[in-house]
C-alpha cells in the first residue's frame, strides 16, 4: 500500500505479485501453488501491462481496496466473504484483460 500511495507503479506491481503469491502459498496446496506459478509465469507480461493500465485509468484505487478487503476477510476468518471478494477480484481482472 505504501507503493500505491506513493504512486510508484513498478514497486506496486512487485508488491502486488508478492501479495498474490503469498495468498496462494498460504493455502499449502501444492497443486494450486504449481498451477499459480505456471499461470503467473505465462501471464507476467500481461499482468504488468494491466498494472500500468490500472495506474493510468484510475482502477488502481479499486484494485488496492479489493486487496485490503480480501486481507481483512482472511484475518477475520470470514471464508464466505473472502470467497465472494476473490471471485469479484478475479472477474475484475478478467474484464481488465478484455479491455486491452
Amino acid at each position: 500500500m505504501a507503493a500505491f500511495h506513493a504512486g510508484e507503479s513498478l514497486r506496486y506491481f512487485h508488491a502486488n505479485q508478492a501479495f498474490h503469491q503469498a495468498l496462494v502459498h498460504a493455502s499449502h496446496n501444492a497443486t494450486l501453488i504449481e498451477l499459480h506459478n505456471n499461470l503467473n509465469a505465462r501471464l507476467y507480461r500481461t499482468r504488468f501491462k494491466e498494472n500500468q493500465w490500472n495506474a493510468r485509468s484510475g482502477d488502481w484505487q479499486r484494485v488496492a481496496e479489493e486487496h485490503s478487503k480480501i486481507l481483512r476477510a482472511i484475518e477475520t476468518r470470514n471464508g464466505d466473504l473472502c470467497a465472494e471478494l476473490l471471485a469479484r477480484h478475479l472477474n475484475g481482472a478478467r474484464a481488465s484483460l478484455h479491455a486491452y
